[in-house]
């Protein structure tokens, strides 16, 4: 179903662009920071393709949010997998092995670590055999391809097709059919992490990352020419430099029920991924009423969208100087269950402008705080343990991705209690400390933050109509 407000009649003269979303973050980071408004100054003829997983009426926000004279929206479902190509996708998937994901799964349920380095032997290899990537994304385009989304086609006749996440199945569906009908195509990595962990099954015409690294990367693990890919930054992150959006320290902060006077610990869950990780929020909570911290603080403590359901930290709630943001937007329509809108994106923004100190564990979180110039610590004990009671924190440190962070030396990873609080102390007397490094990483793993990575995804786009 095509939803639209007062659109023209499509001129013979005007491009057309798909553009295929899949998760509610997705719409945050991509649509609303920004790049639907860059293509659209172009004049092209925008349709938004929604994945509708759970049967869902697309709620009529997102239809007056974005649905205008150039902008069509719509609903489409998702292709049942055949057995055969279930099948298929498990031995290609092997074509990229991640060594510290494989080593975090046989931790947590205590396997054996002799079997993980027969494992390593096997898989690392294999992943080297560039042509073995080639020859899969040929058989996944030729055998693997429907006219499922065909209609679609027809219907608008699209120039180019930008694919939001380049591992998603309606995404790689998309653009199985765009290469059918000759249609060039433009994909992304949703996430910063996932080029070293997942086989991308079909390479676009253009793939788009948000920095150097993650280029580097490409092109040696997903077997991708570096000539096919452009470096942007990270368009979520332009959000960052719109100064009318910041607002005072006294007002914000009384508007949550804290005193402005204190200093602000934020501390960020990672939700599913680590649920042990309230054994840090408890520590914190704590030191708020004794004197273990030098300085008077107040404590905010920021969910995480894949668990923020289950309302882990309402135990808190009551306690003196101590904020629960419940400002998550849940979604019945994404199957990742948010869709961050503009006053959520502004709340966020307004907690890392005004933080003094950000606590918390191996992600995103830190590239955010870093936009902003603050400290960061990260906690590597009692986040995660195994069947046995072990804790194994540690591993979550060894990811590809995040080792520019420690190599740096931009952040405190702190191994205990006593770690951590030294490290809080430390910042809380002088937040200046290691920003020179936090400047290094935000130049080798944010590209620019100069407020314009959605232009600059827009404008990899448009060179393909």
């Amino acid at each position: 179903m095509a939803l639209f407000k007062g659109f023209s009649v499509h001129m013979a003269t005007q491009k057309t662009i798909f553009i295929v979303i899949t998760k509610g973050f997705i719409t945050r980071n991509i649509i609303r920071s920004g790049v639907l408004e860059e293509l659209k100054k172009s004049g092209a003829r925008i349709v938004i393709l929604f994945l509708n997983t759970r049967k869902k009426e697309l709620p009529q926000y997102l239809v007056d949010e974005f649905a205008d004279g150039q902008v069509i929206v719509e609903v489409v479902p998702p292709q049942v997998t055949s057995k055969a190509h279930r099948a298929f996708l498990f031995f290609s998937g092997l074509l990229v092995y991640n060594r510290v994901n494989r080593k975090i799964r046989y931790a947590i349920y205590s396997r054996s670590m002799f079997l993980l380095f027969l494992e390593n032997l096997l898989f690392a290899s294999l992943e080297k055999i560039g042509f073995l990537k080639k020859l899969a994304r040929f058989i996944e385009r030729t055998f693997f391809s429907s006219n499922f989304y065909g209609s679609y086609f027809d219907k608008y006749t699209p120039d180019v097709v930008f694919s939001t996440s380049v591992i998603s199945k309606l995404d790689i569906d998309v653009m199985k059919e765009a290469h059918a009908r000759g249609i060039r195509t433009v994909s992304m990595p949703k996430v910063w992490d996932n080029i070293t962990t997942r086989f991308y099954r079909y390479a676009p015409d253009k793939l788009i990352v948000q920095n150097g690294e993650m280029k580097r990367e490409a092109a040696r693990v997903q077997s991708i020419s570096s000539n096919r890919i452009v470096v942007t930054g990270f368009p979520q992150f332009d959000w960052y430099r719109r100064p009318e959006i910041i607002q005072d320290r006294e007002t914000f902060l009384k508007s949550l029920g804290l005193d402005p006077k204190r200093k602000l610990i934020v501390w960020g869950s990672t939700g599913r991924w680590t649920p042990d990780d309230g054994n840090i929020s408890d520590m914190l909570v704590k030191s708020l009423g004794d004197d273990t911290l030098i300085s008077n603080c107040s404590l905010l403590i920021r969910s995480h969208y894949s668990d923020a359901q289950h309302r882990r930290f309402d135990k808190y709630k009551g306690t003196p100087n101590v904020y629960i943001d419940e400002s998550f937007s849940n979604s019945e329509f994404f199957r990742d269950n948010t869709d961050p809108r503009r006053e959520e994106i502004i709340h966020f923004i307004n907690t890392m402008y005004h933080a003094d100190v950000v606590v918390t564990l191996c992600s995103t979180l830190t590239l955010d705080a870093f936009c902003f110039d603050k400290p960061v610590i990260n906690t590597a004990f009692k986040d995660l343990f195994n069947n046995k009671g072990e804790d194994i924190s540690t591993v979550l440190y060894e990811h590809d991705h995040y080792q520019p962070i420690l190599e740096l030396d931009s952040i405190d990873l702190v191994f205990s209690e006593k770690e951590l609080f030294e490290s809080l102390n430390i910042y809380l007397k002088d937040s200046t400390m290691k920003e020179g490094n936090r400047k290094k990483v935000l130049d080798r793993l944010c590209y620019k933050v100069d407020g314009n990575s959605s232009k600059r995804v827009a404008e990899a786009i448009l060179s393909l109509t």
